[in-house]
């Protein structure tokens, strides 16, 4: 049957409805990629959010910027590193061997120049995630490959790398393979700046550093060493100073890593292992908790390290948060509600060695307050209150919280 005229125009309008022709320039060309490229982001990212980004981020002042050039990959990379964690494929590598495989998938994208920042990003996760089940040879640590492509690549490619979710797949594959020198080789370069054009002051280079800091000491605390982790921190916040990158790292470093340091502190309690003179050093550097704290909450905070204070120790400035300041109250006890069954005796036990420190210290008062705080707020762990004596109950308290 053939076509009029009049019908074989309607149904190539209708066709071209539903299946539009390419667009006969390139600028309109680009513009139909990007709201595909927009369209499909938008889609994915409903299903599969960024893990390192959430709608607090925008007012985090520690919060890394994405470089334009990762944007358009984000969905995409979520979705398939979702795809890769499914159980079903997960369970298809063979850790015995994951190692060798990821560096032998990483020297062929980077031989056949296909190694971009999400094709990375995806091998780095997929190989942290494998480790998790089986360690690998120590000749087949990817970390060694990717730090030996990144002081031979240039500096766009890195600073692509540093400023991208690359990165924070980067440190934990690190940390998994608790690769410590890589990560000082990674902390000399954005350090001295030598093969990165960044300002000393560049503030998304400052967390960079300070990111690898933290990783650094995180693997000091990992093998119980608090004194090497504590004087990371120190030198940091103090090279900070000297090199004059800023004048105030409590505001630009010390809520990214104080809370590894601190709840180390309290979880090890009077046996952390840190010279007093250290100690007094660390706190300097520590910040305390106020209303305007948002980086730290109140169990990360100096008020609750200085118990543990081997010169010094007092529960004062606890009595003092808890009796005198309704915020740092009320943020600790509605943390506390949400907070693991570990993080919860761990605190508790924090406040019953502050009852006890004032207590030493003939403080009375605070000692009992601190007590009842105890009591009234895990009652989980500790029973009622039975005598007015505040030593006495205290040491039945003390044989009721956890060891």
């Amino acid at each position: 049957m053939k076509l009029t005229t009049t019908l074989r125009g309607r149904m190539q309008q209708l066709l071209a409805s539903l299946h539009p022709p390419s667009p006969p320039t390139a600028p309109e060309g680009q513009r139909l990629l990007n709201v595909l490229q927009g369209s499909f982001q938008k889609q994915l990212d409903e299903k599969h959010p960024d893990p390192f980004h959430t709608k607090s981020d925008a007012h985090d002042k520690h919060y890394v910027p994405i470089t334009r050039e990762s944007v358009s990959s984000h969905a995409t990379t979520n979705y398939f590193a979702s795809v890769l964690s499914h159980p079903v494929i997960s369970t298809a590598v063979d850790p015995s061997t994951a190692g060798k495989d990821a560096v032998a998938r990483f020297e062929r994208m980077f031989t056949d120049s296909k190694l971009s920042m999400t094709s990375l990003q995806l091998l780095m996760q997929s190989y942290t995630e494998a480790r998790k089940k089986a360690d690998v040879e120590s000749s087949a640590l990817l970390g060694d490959r990717v730090n030996s492509w990144l002081h031979t690549t240039d500096h766009v490619a890195r600073e692509q790398f540093f400023l991208t979710t690359a990165f924070p797949a980067a440190i934990q594959m690190l940390r998994r393979e608790k690769n410590e020198a890589v990560l000082w080789k990674w902390l000399r370069m954005v350090y001295e700046r030598d093969m990165i054009d960044a300002d000393l002051t560049d503030r998304s280079w400052l967390v960079v550093e300070n990111r690898l800091v933290a990783a650094i000491m995180s693997l000091a605390i990992g093998r119980g060493d608090l004194q090497d982790a504590a004087q990371q921190f120190v030198r940091a916040c103090q090279y900070q100073i000297d090199s004059g990158r800023t004048q105030n790292p409590q505001a630009t470093f010390v809520p990214l890593i104080s809370k590894s340091l601190a709840s180390a502190i309290i979880y090890y309690r009077h046996q952390h292992g840190i010279p007093a003179k250290l100690f007094t050093e660390v706190r300097r550097f520590l910040l305390p908790w106020t209303q305007k704290s948002r980086h730290i909450g109140p169990e990360f905070s100096d008020q609750l390290c200085a118990i543990y204070d081997p010169a010094q120790p007092t529960a004062r400035l606890l009595y003092h948060g808890l009796a005198n300041q309704q915020r740092f109250a009320s943020s600790l006890i509605d943390r506390q509600a949400r907070a693991s069954a570990t993080s919860r005796k761990t605190i508790m036990t924090a406040v019953l060695d502050a009852s006890k420190v004032a207590l030493d210290q003939g403080h009375h008062l605070e000692a009992s307050f601190l007590l009842d705080f105890a009591i009234d707020h895990y009652p989980d762990y500790l029973p009622p209150r039975e005598t007015k004596e505040t030593a006495e109950q205290l040491e039945v308290s003390f044989n009721f919280a956890p060891g």
